[in-house]
């Protein structure tokens, strides 16, 4: 919650106010100074791990979530299902696989508890949120978020070479985008209910108006989430190409050739400028039709680079002029808040790639994960803009109310109310990457591999005797230090 807008805000009630506005502004002050620290502490913690991350310690940024979130790593106890997943990718870069996975299925005990809830848990959930704000309620996360926890267990399990588990994870993630659609409206429908509820109850107001006013105010200043929808609603393509490649070049079971050539044609539907991906698509048709056989194949590195760090949320506030339809024809400001996504900077234009000295290529974007956070960011908004005016109407009828019936001390309180809990949930999983990319080289009996960013001097990663090669690859920041990860596929 930011309050140093006090400086130039305008009292919250503009008629019938018993205080001066440099009465409120002082009483604002007070309250600002009394409440706003946990707000504070957020944005600090965020920012401490952050710094550590992009700076490539990514220990230093696993031990901060952990203490933030009051996790148990060695137990994969978790306090916290946000700094559980930001503690979890950064123990992933560290090299710590089974670290990452104890806490990456504490996250799944949280969703877990979330998909279970009754309809009436999540009726007082919307409700709480419409007396406080989204900020004060338990971090639920995202469909998206759920999805990456599932894809970012099974290249744990490949990196510890568990090729079993990591299958259940790849089901898991197509099990979730399957049921995504579904989960979303369950989710809708209880949002709806409670806050026609509230609507209904709260008298004298315009409830219906207020919300269409304040919904095209954002529709008009967050317009540019239009140009984000690349991909179908809950489709994650790096979830659906991994699940695809491992298939094709590790899936033993009757059948999984043809679930790779799917998997992998679905892919190419949403990235049909990936030429990798086509390869592997028409790889996989060709396996699975019996034309070729996996031996044919040639030994192969795929080069998966996760390059700089997705969106973040940033606060922004608006006032709302209501009318208190009684008798007085009382006006009053109900300022609102909403979280808007700010993206930032790539780490390099592309990871550069060489088999040998003259044999450089870049790689190309398989998922563009800002569209895939923006793509349900935007489905959700509407929802949050409602809760947030619903909110804001209700706690100014509250302070009308107060102040007309109990008097100016009563009404101060309520006005107490309505500016500290007047915040947008800007929580986030800020470890995820900006974009997820891909190379493919033939190895030609090559047992090294170079990899170079922006410029820089290349580094050499040395390649195992396997058929097929995964080499990941994750740089949060061009100056981090990169965490490398080679996984030779099949042959455990």
């Amino acid at each position: 919650m930011t309050f140093g807008c006090f400086k130039d805000r305008e009292p919250i009630v503009t008629a019938g106010n018993p205080f001066s506005r440099f009465g409120r502004r002082l009483a604002l002050l007070v309250i600002c100074l009394s409440f706003g620290g946990c707000a504070i502490q957020q944005q600090s913690r965020q920012a401490s791990f952050d710094g550590a991350y992009v700076g490539g310690d990514y220990q230093q940024a696993a031990k901060l979530a952990s203490g933030y979130g009051g996790n148990n790593t060695a137990k994969g106890e978790s306090g916290s299902l946000l700094w559980s997943l930001q503690q979890a990718t950064a123990l992933q870069n560290a090299g710590d696989y089974a670290g990452s996975i104890r806490q990456f299925d504490a996250t799944e005990a949280w969703f877990k508890r979330f998909d279970l809830e009754a309809d009436y848990q999540q009726w007082l959930n919307q409700v709480g949120a419409v007396l406080s704000n989204d900020a004060a309620l338990d971090y639920r996360g995202t469909v998206y978020d759920a999805i990456m926890v599932n894809t970012y267990k099974a290249l744990d399990f490949l990196a510890l070479g568990n090729d079993d588990d990591a299958r259940v994870e790849l089901n898991r993630a197509r099990d979730r985008q399957r049921r995504a659609g579904d989960f979303f409206a369950k989710e809708i429908q209880a949002e709806q209910s409670a806050l026609y509820d509230k609507e209904n109850s709260t008298e004298n107001v315009d409830v219906g108006g207020a919300v269409l006013r304040a919904q095209q105010l954002v529709a008009n200043q967050d317009n540019y989430l239009d140009a984000w929808r690349l991909y179908p609603d809950f489709i994650n393509p790096f979830a659906t190409w991994l699940d695809g490649l491992f298939l094709m070049t590790v899936g033993p079971a009757p059948g999984d050739l043809n679930q790779a050539a799917d998997a992998l044609k679905a892919t190419a539907g949403m990235v049909p400028k990936n030429a990798v991906v086509r390869q592997d698509h028409d790889w996989a048709e060709q396996l699975a039709s019996g034309t070729l056989s996996r031996s044919q194949l040639p030994d192969t590195v795929w080069v998966l680079f996760e390059n700089g760090l997705g969106p973040v949320k940033r606060q922004v506030q608006v006032g709302l002029p209501i009318v208190i339809g009684d008798r007085h024809g009382y006006t009053a400001w109900a300022g609102f808040a909403y979280p808007k996504l700010v993206y930032r900077r790539k780490a390099a234009q592309a990871l550069r790639v060489s088999l040998g000295a003259d044999d450089w290529q870049d790689t190309t974007v398989l998922s563009n994960m800002d569209a895939v956070v923006s793509t349900e960011f935007a489905k959700r908004l509407p929802g949050v803009v409602t809760r947030a005016v619903i909110s804001s109407i209700t706690k100014a009828v509250l302070e009308y109310q107060l102040s007309r019936k109990a008097g100016p001390l009563a009404g101060l309180l309520g006005f107490a109310y309505q500016v500290t809990t007047l915040g947008a949930d800007t929580r986030i999983w800020s470890s995820l990457p900006k974009s997820i990319e891909l190379a493919k080289l033939e190895r030609n009996g090559a047992n090294r591999l170079q990899l170079s960013w922006s410029g820089g001097p290349p580094t050499t990663v040395q390649l195992p005797a396997s058929h097929f090669v995964l080499v990941w690859v994750r740089l949060p920041e061009a100056a981090a230090k990169p965490a490398i990860t080679v996984i030779p596929l099949g042959s455990h």
